[in-house]
């Protein structure tokens, strides 16, 4: 047979029922299974027109338990029809839906009957059922016979897929399901995959006739083979915007080990899929323009974002300018920028130029001036030159201003009692630090919140307002906001049963006027009280450091500064103990008990020695004061006993 001469080979459109539809999309054109429901088999309605079928036209035998029954559509619309496929031996037929089902290339519907023995005959009959349950009565049979050996197990092809970027032009990627495996590598079974056979062939010039016709080679017909351990290849060297139908065969060891046999047979699956690869036209890029966005991170720093694009692109480019600089306007700029894209523009330097991988869909810019105004602009590039005629541009909505609004400021942590018995009017306001790099700050306020008490305040009221006066009894002692981590309010009553409370509030000046922000604002409370200090603030007498000195009767005391909690004094208390008198500070404290010395000594002091005691034991203790209360803090068990050994 002369392959030049024979029309089997050559792509004829003028068979009537013959469309192709492609799933191609500007850019994206995923190989898939044509579209081979010729338009007779389309709107055909069951309920005026009887079934007309032909029935079985042929079977095919692919391996040694599956056959292809082929069979031309009936009349009637795919939804509404089913086709009952037969042979000896069934029960029941196999019931195939018709919207399951596509025509090939010869206008064929084509059904893969699995499960068959080997080397056995088989006799195929198809009839046609619609909704209705109406079946049609064709005669026609078909009779096939399985391989007489045994072959791979293998589905065929699956998918083709275009590759991203440019390599998408003159590149696809076949894939498919791996063939049954009984063996391992070191002992492969008979039925194992040892290849995989790919074909390719131009669709513009051949059909898929030519799948097995070796006459034809490169470039309208391309064979590749890959191990068998594989489910996808790349095949690269095609031709951009063109058409291939593909299949894909394995080849089972028992092929590569028996091959020689003329009559020995490997898998002959007719599965394929029409594909194509992309185009170097820019109109093939599938994007969308509009969904370019500026997320201003910081003073100096900002994300931009943007939908991937789908096609035959190189990079993606973003360039920027600070207006304040001067420069080229961008509708200028587009037409004559630099093809190199490293910085700073080579012609005009006030634009800058951030070249990126065409898989990235988002970058951060962080060198950027403070409240500045900046035209930005995110490039599609279709060559590595980016020429303006080779490019395709985002919409956006320059100028963006570098202001991310003011601070992250997480407001105040907790509030902490009065601290200090000369200033017990007061509250302290623990503060994190504000996030100086998330926006401008130009200073915190604090605000108090309203209460129903007669030092109010009555409404809330900002103690600090930069511009605006404060009415209220409370006052804010000055704090330097980018360093302090207390802020001290005074004023507050300690006699209240009611609470105050307070936040605090980062805010700019925008020409001239407080902009306050309360994102994120944080009310904390506290009732003011005189607490001092506890057992775990002041544990008493310091055993360690107090310094007995039995040869002069004397004995110097040391204790510790309490870790908070107010007073004003610390009160000694020594008795006379050589009886074997117990000390308790619930008798030390009381003024009539004259079992007990008193010596009182002011804040701040940390020791005090008792000289030229008479001899003597003697049990001493000591207690934080305050005065203003007559108070004493709770009583601690460090009872220091000092004997003076005569």
């Amino acid at each position: 047979m002369n392959g030049l001469s024979s029309d089997k080979y050559l792509r004829k459109l003028s068979f009537a029922a013959q469309t192709f539809v492609l799933s191609c999309f500007l850019i994206s054109c995923v190989g898939t299974i044509e579209d081979k429901n010729p338009e007779i088999t389309k709107g055909a309605s069951t309920e005026t027109l009887p079934i007309t079928f032909e029935g079985v036209f042929e079977a095919t035998a692919i391996a040694d338990t599956k056959i292809d029954v082929y069979f031309y559509p009936s009349n009637i619309e795919p939804k509404n029809v089913t086709y009952l496929i037969s042979y000896d031996g069934l029960q029941n037929p196999i019931s195939v839906p018709g919207t399951t089902l596509k025509t090939n290339h010869k206008g064929l519907l084509k059904y893969t009957v699995t499960g068959l023995n080997i080397n056995t005959n088989y006799t195929f009959s198809v009839q046609a059922k619609d909704i209705s349950g109406s079946i049609s009565t064709s005669a026609a049979v078909y009779t096939e016979k399985t391989f007489e050996n045994i072959t791979g197990d293998f589905a065929g092809i699956s998918n083709v897929r275009n590759l991203a970027g440019e390599d998408g032009r003159t590149s696809l990627r076949v894939e498919w399901p791996a063939a049954r495996i009984e063996g391992n590598t070191f002992y492969p079974n008979e039925i194992d995959p040892n290849q995989y056979e790919i074909i390719l062939i131009d669709a513009e010039n051949l059909t898929p006739n030519a799948f097995d016709d070796d006459f034809f080679g490169e470039p309208n017909r391309k064979k590749f083979y890959v191990a068998g351990s594989k489910v996808s290849h790349q095949i690269n060297g095609l031709s951009p915007g063109t058409k291939y139908y593909v299949r894909v065969r394995t080849i089972h060891q028992g092929f590569v080990d028996y091959g020689a046999d003329v009559d020995y047979k490997k898998e002959e699956n007719s599965n394929y899929i029409l594909a194509q690869t992309l185009s170097d036209d820019a109109s093939n890029v599938d994007v969308d323009l509009t969904t370019f966005n500026v997320d201003i991170l910081s003073l100096n720093s900002a994300t931009l974002a943007w939908e991937g694009a789908e096609g035959p692109l190189v990079e993606y480019r973003v360039y920027y300018r600070n207006m304040d600089d001067g420069g080229l306007p961008w509708s200028s700029f587009r037409t004559s920028r630099n093809t190199v894209c490293d910085g700073e523009d080579g012609t005009y330097p006030e634009w800058r130029c951030k070249k990126l991988d065409f898989t990235e869909t988002s970058t951060k810019l962080a060198d950027l001036e403070p409240l500045a105004d900046y035209e930005m602009i995110t490039v599609i590039c279709m060559t590595t030159g980016c020429e303006y005629s080779n490019s395709i541009e985002y919409e956006n909505q320059s100028p963006y201003t570098i202001f991310p609004g003011i601070a992250n400021f997480s407001g105040i942590n907790e509030i902490e009692q009065p601290k200090y018995y000369w200033s017990v009017d007061e509250v302290y306001l623990k503060i994190a630090s504000p996030d100086f790099s998330s926006g401008a700050i130009d200073g915190l306020l604090v605000e108090a919140k309203a209460r129903t008490a007669d030092d109010g305040p009555v409404n809330n009221t900002i103690l600090n307002h930069p511009t605006a006066g404060n009415p209220s009894n409370l006052n804010v002692d000055n704090f330097d906001y980018t360093s302090d981590d207390t802020i001290t309010v005074t004023g507050v009553q300690t006699d209240s049963d009611e609470q105050y409370c307070f936040s605090v509030l980062p805010f700019i000046y925008n020409e001239g006027v407080v902009q306050i922000s309360r994102d994120g604002e944080v009310t904390r409370c506290v009732t003011p009280t005189v607490a001092l200090p506890d057992e775990e603030q002041f544990e008493g007498l310091n055993f360690s450091t107090t310094i007995p000195d039995t040869s002069t009767n004397t004995i110097s005391l040391n204790w510790s500064a309490p870790e908070g909690g107010i007073y004003d004094k610390f009160r000694i208390f020594i008795r006379d103990s050589s009886g074997g008198e117990t000390f308790e500070f619930s008798d030390a404290v009381n003024p009539l008990n004259t079992d007990y010395v008193m010596v009182e000594v002011p804040y701040g002091t940390t020791s005090y020695t008792f000289s030229f005691l008479p001899d003597g034991v003697y049990t001493i203790g000591v207690l934080p004061y305050y005065s203003n209360n007559m108070e004493y803090a709770p009583y601690n068990s460090n009872i220091y006993t000092f004997d003076t050994d005569d």
